[in-house]
């Protein structure tokens, strides 16, 4: 039996029914909206915030750069993790998690420390992006893999877009 292109799969590899597909393909969706608006809503004043708190031009660059260490550091091991457990959700809720300690900890930072620390926390909470992919993929058939792909990225993009944008208009 085959399904009209662009719908949700009745079943899945996860033997979810048709409800709880569509109930788990909108949860990642919105999550990943949020996670990164939450993420890129102080790009466009992040530096300024730092020269703000103190931070020499060299201290900036160093908390700009932070969001990449903290992904470097733990995108492998994480996503080993979850091919070791087999379970996706924990580490995207992780990730989650980390994004909103982090985007409250740069709006809240009293120094530079602190800022880098959060931007750190940021970094190690979208090293958890392979993990919500996969999740999000495990909702459709694996011959729709690709579609699905293409559907989160389209939904990260949004998300980048959205975030960078709002955080030049706050700024």
């Amino acid at each position: 039996m085959t399904e009209p292109s662009g719908t949700i799969p009745a079943t899945t590899t996860t033997g979810l029914t048709e409800s709880e597909t569509r109930r788990g393909v909108i949860t990642v969706t919105v999550a990943t909206i949020f996670l990164y608006l939450s993420l890129y809503l102080y790009v466009p004043f992040l530096p300024l915030r730092a020269a703000e708190l103190g931070a020499s031009n060299t201290m900036i660059g160093v908390v700009v750069a932070g969001f990449a260490v903290g992904q470097v550091v733990l995108r492998l091991p994480i996503g080993i993790g979850a091919d070791l457990i087999g379970r996706r959700k924990p580490f995207a809720v992780g990730s989650l998690v980390l994004a909103t300690i982090g985007g409250l900890g740069l709006a809240l930072a009293p120094n530079t420390g602190m800022l880098l620390a959060a931007r750190l926390l940021t970094g190690a909470s979208v090293a958890g992006w392979v993990a919500i992919t996969v999740l999000f993929s495990s909702y459709y058939r694996p011959e729709d893999t690709s579609k699905a792909m293409s559907r989160i990225m389209t939904v990260w993009a949004a998300g980048l877009v959205l975030g960078t944008f709002s955080g030049g208009v706050v700024a």
